[in-house]
């Protein structure tokens, strides 16, 4: 499993979702701090893939050019 992968936002973003409903159940009173650091660390990845398919498109079509 490659990190230049854009299913991998979405599955951060499924493992966010559960993570936060099981933590809420458990620990409530840490919901909001944990909930704060696993979003800035979802936002990370989301930018990282997106970076790295946006890099992907540029190589393909540069290397379609030919002379």
């Amino acid at each position: 499993m490659t990190y230049c992968n854009t299913y991998v936002a979405l599955y951060w973003q499924l493992l966010i979702v559960l993570l936060s409903n099981v933590l809420f159940i458990a620990f409530p009173h840490y919901l909001a701090f944990l909930h704060y650091l696993l979003q800035v660390f979802t936002e990370r990845v989301i930018v990282l893939s997106t970076y790295c398919e946006s890099s992907r498109i540029v190589f393909r079509s540069m290397t379609r050019v030919s002379f």
